[in-house]
């Protein structure tokens, strides 16, 4: 089983449909539009892809044509400034503090809402709110230290830490490579 597949059933045991629907594309199933997803020819392929970048073939603009090319990026979203919200208030006031931006993510979702809610708990909801979107869990699990308990079963270790500088950046500034970085501990 891989990765997204073990996501997929975190997903469904925590009782998720609506962000499931949006985030899963399952090989052999029609989306709610109407658009089959065919399914994997290949056995050691994944039967299952990221729905973020779904558009139904309904709406595609004339002459684009290939896969997202006519979705509009998001760069920040309602639900992840709703969700550094209560993060940000529990950090300062403790669990309940940000129950009420918390939930309005979870409401939208059809999800019951939580009372007294914990950072873990606003950091699992942020790996489903924003799962697939712009690298969101893996910053989380950096910033809160978890990603040597998360990632370090698959080889994930301290030295990964950091995006490489692009060597046309280095190219131009070639001082980059000699620039110590210390490490920031926001909390």
């Amino acid at each position: 089983m891989g990765y997204f597949d073990s996501f997929y059933d975190w997903a469904i045991k925590r009782g998720e449909t609506i962000r499931a629907t949006t985030s899963f594309l399952i090989g052999g199933t029609t989306t709610p539009s109407g658009d089959l997803v065919q399914k994997a020819g290949n056995p050691n392929n994944t039967n299952m892809w990221n729905g973020k970048w779904y558009l139904p073939l309904e709406q595609f603009t004339e002459g684009r044509t290939t896969y997202g090319s006519n979705n509009n990026v998001r760069i920040l979203r309602y639900a992840d400034v709703l969700l550094m919200n209560a993060e940000a208030k529990v950090r300062l006031s403790g669990p309940g503090a940000g129950d009420t931006p918390f939930n309005l993510v979870r409401k939208r979702a059809q999800m019951p809402e939580l009372t007294n809610v914990t950072v873990d708990q606003i950091i699992d909801e942020r790996r489903m709110e924003l799962c697939a979107e712009w690298g969101e869990r893996y910053a989380d699990l950096i910033r809160t230290d978890k990603a040597a308990q998360v990632l370090g079963p698959n080889g994930w270790t301290k030295e990964k830490t950091y995006f490489p500088i692009p060597q046309a950046q280095i190219d131009l500034a070639p001082e980059l490579e000699n620039e110590p970085y210390t490490e920031l501990k926001l909390y």
